[in-house]
């Protein structure tokens, strides 16, 4: 069996505030805000879980039922399928992620540093030069976004591994998580936007010089093949 005890206060003046240190478990205590005359009396209950036991401190009018419900609804959102179903989603979402990473990086870069290794004989040294800068900008402007996407979902995950690991803070940690990731994605809407066109626009005309390279090449090999020899 194990002991559990929460940290929040349930219903009264005092719902979601901290339980006073200086409370002992078994008796029965006033609650007031500061400057507010009106109280709430608290009492320690139980409730059990399968083999847990959870101790909470319930305003004193709280119908029982009520206690009960909430605390069904609670431990099954701490300890029940909506966890594992968020890790799961969370799982799925950064399989496909990585699954589309993948395929960007080895079939889009793949083919064109394989067409500019097969292209070179038709390009000048001038022509060669910018294909090689306008494939390294596309390609370090996607890695550096790559690698803070990655630096963002491992913080992700750690302040999620936090919130789950203490019951008592796991609401407040979660709000916190959102709106620090609701306002990172606010903030980094911009610059995704510049990634994104400097490395698919740097990508495309390296692969346009290329391609027009390779053309001006096969029209040169067709009009002296075409060309009978004097």
């Amino acid at each position: 069996m194990q002991e559990i005890v929460y940290l929040k206060l349930m219903g009264g003046i005092g719902h979601t505030h901290d339980v006073p240190k200086t409370w002992e478990s078994g008796n029965e205590y006033d609650y007031s805000l500061p400057g507010d005359p009106a109280y709430s009396t608290y009492t320690r209950r139980r409730f059990y879980r399968g083999d847990d036991v959870y101790y909470v401190w319930v305003n004193y009018d709280l119908e029982h039922e009520a206690f009960v419900a909430m605390m069904h609804w609670h431990t099954e959102m701490m300890l029940g399928g909506q966890i594992e179903a968020q890790k799961q989603i969370l799982d799925t979402a950064m399989k496909a992620a990585s699954n589309y990473t993948n395929v960007i990086m080895v079939v889009g870069y793949a083919a064109i540093f394989t067409l500019w290794s097969q292209s070179k004989d038709e390009l000048t040294a001038a022509t060669s030069f910018w294909v090689a800068i306008f494939l390294c900008l596309s390609v370090m402007a996607f890695i550096a976004w790559e690698v803070l996407g990655m630096v963002m979902r491992s913080m992700s995950l750690i302040k999620i591994a936090r919130a789950v690991s203490d019951v008592n803070l796991y609401a407040e940690r979660m709000r916190e998580s959102t709106a620090l990731q609701q306002e990172f994605t606010r903030r980094m809407f911009k610059p995704w936007v510049v990634v994104v066109t400097v490395a698919a626009g740097c990508g495309l005309l390296a692969f346009v010089i290329m391609l027009l390279a390779m053309m001006h090449g096969a029209w040169v090999e067709f009009l002296r093949a075409s060309i009978p020899a004097g």
